[in-house]
């Protein structure tokens, strides 16, 4: 069975590009703009390369408890149910927390990732209080 509105299947196929393109450039991992690196030839250098930088996003897939993110010691971020949280961290070992807001008490394990320059990850926590 064909479409026989060409403009129709056109106007589709267009939507649905747009919608695959948002969705990958939304990611904020992929650094399509590289940075001199200054050593006098034309190669270009991702700031996550230059900067020894990783991203690390924090999901809470929790159907109604709101947790504190503590990364690294620091209380990085509160998140509700069903949000999440995307910040460029140093390459290397971090150590991150859970923890139900307002109570101190953990809501899941404790992460030790030990992340790679350019590397992008994303930890999630469903458990409710």
């Amino acid at each position: 069975m064909r479409v026989k509105n060409s403009k129709f299947g056109l106007l589709m196929h267009v939507i649905v590009c747009a919608l695959i393109f948002i969705a990958l450039t939304a990611s904020g991992c992929d650094e399509p703009v590289g940075v001199d690196n200054d050593d006098g030839d034309d190669e270009k250098q991702s700031n996550c390369e230059k900067y020894k930088t990783a991203t690390i996003t924090f999901k809470n897939n929790s159907r109604y408890s709101t947790y504190n993110v503590i990364l690294d010691g620091s209380t990085v971020c509160t998140i509700g149910p069903g949000r999440s949280y995307t910040r460029v961290v140093a390459a290397g070992n971090h150590m991150f927390q859970f923890v139900f807001s307002n109570t101190g008490k953990l809501a899941c394990s404790t992460g030790y990732p030990n992340l790679a320059i350019c590397e992008c990850v994303m930890y999630s926590c469903s458990t409710d209080y």
